[in-house]
């Protein structure tokens, strides 16, 4: 009897500690990520600078054999936390280009309209991040729409060394 009661314990705290885990806001680490991303102007077809963001996440999802650069934790981190959207929030730390040294300068707008202006400067939207256990590899998708033809999506890999993100590898998801 007191074994089923401590299974029951341990389950009923698993369960509690992934729920919190789903329900969680996006990780300061994240948003660092993303700041590495748009300060870079590495990726064809993505702003970087001044990037204006779709206010929710993507809900995106990667093979486990589909990206060499990321192990079975990264992926299942990755596809976790891309089973719905996530609001973003003005977390983004101050960030410089490491090409020229200006500060970037990340902003996130609610919902627009679906259509395009002859104005618009597009739509940029990123994926959660999902982090190898030792939090020291990501992986994410970002992609910008410019138009209702017109626009890429990419995986990016990405190692912190010293402190800093930095991409190392991308490929191509999506065309639009």
């Amino acid at each position: 009897m007191k074994t089923m009661k401590n299974i029951f314990i341990a389950v009923f705290i698993a369960l509690c500690i992934s729920v919190a885990a789903y329900a969680a806001d996006i990780e300061p680490e994240e948003y660092e990520v993303y700041a590495a991303i748009f300060a870079s102007g590495k990726l064809d077809g993505i702003p970087f600078g001044y990037i204006v963001l779709e206010k929710e996440t993507l809900k995106e999802k990667i093979r486990k054999d589909g990206w060499k650069d990321a192990d079975a934790f990264m992926v299942d981190d990755f596809n976790r936390k891309n089973e719905r959207e996530y609001p973003l929030e003005d977390k983004f730390p101050k960030y410089k280009s490491p090409s020229d040294h200006r500060n970037l300068n990340i902003e996130v707008r609610g919902q627009r309209d679906k259509s395009f202006g002859p104005f618009d400067m597009g739509r940029t939207s990123v994926s959660r991040v999902g982090f190898n256990k030792e939090k020291t590899k990501a992986l994410v998708y970002v992609q910008h729409v410019a138009g209702p033809e017109m626009g890429v999506g990419h995986y990016v890999s990405l190692d912190k060394t010293g402190g800093k993100w930095t991409i190392t590898s991308s490929g191509i998801g999506k065309i639009f």
